[in-house]
């Protein structure tokens, strides 16, 4: 009843049909700790009650309380003719102590994803959000070389309790940001600023991915074959980079050279290791990575982990090369800020480019805060008509998701950045479809196929 009256004068047009996920995956996405609340056992709750890490002081002791509205959340994603919602599931709920995967949180996120699935919206399940059990990150976290290990038993555990209803998977989500939040710039969990050290976090995360790989593929269902992507994936952050100065001169050189590096780093480094088994470091010389560092390393069992690639992608930089920090090169905010709707089909080019393996492409994430609602819409369409120029010159997308489904907890900026399809009040928690979102659903209602 209480959906039914959000939705009375709002959605009264809007009507519901079973999806065919066989044809492009039209979808929006989040995750459990941003939204979920009362999570007391993960690394980030403890990092938010730190006073001045997150902005005002904001934690997710309520969060959205998506944990006990999941039903609502997902009538809203229904009304709004989504075939597909991008989840998370909370590592640390599941293993809240070492080796003990707690049945009643099992069964709670099998009940998520069978809510979505007597709507006809094929869930996409991520494991890894950010967060961690207070337990592993106390064991040394990404650092640890039985990291891998623990991570495939987590998966298994995951994937065992979810079959044959979970069809498509994501490993890690933006495995660069957290290493260069977590164990760059000490802005995240662990809170370590050390390159050598996010180097060791970047080899155990390919391995990670590469035993979880292994453990999800042999429980997905047979009939995942006909869904528009299947298997598993990884959800790649990449922006577009452009040179600060003039290609043609000295100094754009040395902007492209930092360039590559960035490239490289933030996403076809592991791209390339997921589809070959070799990591390599072959990459312009930068001040971090000094003489008598490995340049490669190979991870055998990594390759050919990947069915699928996702893209998160959200704007553009310009770079200057500045040998004074350890990556050597210097981020700029383009004039007016980093919306680059053009940027879409750049990354979905450059990605197919770093494809050995011919893998389908999935918008796994790309959105903007917009509390007033004015910009979303022609963001979005923007954005598709990029990506539709893409697919018209033979790119191989068959899905996008916005970022995200409602309003959420964005990490250190607290709950102020708004990038919801559904507005959240936080003081009652009341859900109020923004019209951002009307017009997503006729977008999509139009173009069954893809944009």
């Amino acid at each position: 009843m209480r959906t039914i009256i959000l939705l009375a004068g709002i959605m009264m047009s809007l009507s519901t049909v079973h999806a065919d996920t066989s044809r492009f995956l039209w979808g929006a996405a989040f995750s459990s700790h941003q939204v979920e609340g009362g999570n007391d056992k993960s690394d980030w709750w403890d990092w938010e009650h730190v006073p001045g890490r997150i902005e005002r002081g904001e934690t997710t002791e309520v969060a959205c309380d998506h944990y006990n509205r999941f039903r609502e959340d997902f009538a809203l994603a229904q009304q709004l003719g989504l075939n597909t919602v991008r989840l998370s599931v909370s590592w640390s709920r599941i293993e809240p102590s070492p080796g003990f995967f707690d049945p009643r949180e099992l069964n709670h996120y099998r009940d998520v994803v069978m809510d979505l699935r007597a709507r006809g919206i094929e869930p996409v399940v991520t494991l890894h959000h950010f967060t961690h059990p207070r337990w592993f990150h106390e064991a040394g976290g990404w650092t640890s070389a039985e990291s891998p290990k623990l991570f495939a038993a987590f998966a298994e555990a995951v994937a065992t309790a979810l079959y044959p209803h979970v069809s498509i998977w994501i490993t890690f989500n933006e495995p660069m940001v957290q290493i260069t939040e977590g164990y760059l710039k000490g802005a995240y969990p662990p809170g370590i600023s050390d390159f050598k050290t996010g180097v060791k976090v970047f080899e155990n995360l390919v391995r990670a991915h590469a035993a979880a790989a292994k453990v999800l593929r042999e429980h997905t269902p047979p009939s995942a074959k006909a869904l528009a992507v299947h298997g598993v994936g990884i959800a790649l952050n990449l922006n577009v980079f452009h040179p600060a100065h003039d290609p043609a001169t000295e100094a754009g050189q040395e902007d492209l050279k930092g360039i590559a590096v960035l490239e490289h780093l933030s996403g076809w480094a592991a791209l390339e290791a997921l589809q070959t088994g070799h990591l390599a470091w072959d990459i312009p010389p930068i001040p971090a990575l000094k003489k008598g560092h490995r340049e490669a390393l190979d991870v055998a069992e990594a390759a050919h982990s990947l069915d699928w690639v996702g893209v998160n992608y959200y704007s553009r930089y310009l770079i200057e090369r500045d040998p004074s920090n350890d990556l050597g090169v210097r981020w700029i905010e383009p004039p007016g800020g980093g919306t680059y709707p053009e940027g879409m089909g750049e990354i979905v080019k450059s990605t197919e480019r770093h494809l050995s393996d011919r893998l389908p492409i999935v918008v796994s994430e790309n959105g903007i805060a917009d509390a007033l609602d004015a910009q979303r819409a022609g963001f979005i369409q923007r954005h598709l008509e990029s990506l539709r120029g893409a697919i018209s010159t033979g790119s191989d997308v068959r899905g996008y998701w916005y970022w995200s489904l409602t309003d959420n907890f964005e990490w250190n900026s607290g709950y102020s950045p708004r990038f919801g399809l559904v507005e959240i009040d936080y003081a009652t928690l009341k859900r109020t479809v923004r019209p951002s979102a009307r017009w997503y659903h006729d977008f999509i209602a139009n173009h069954p196929e893809g944009p």
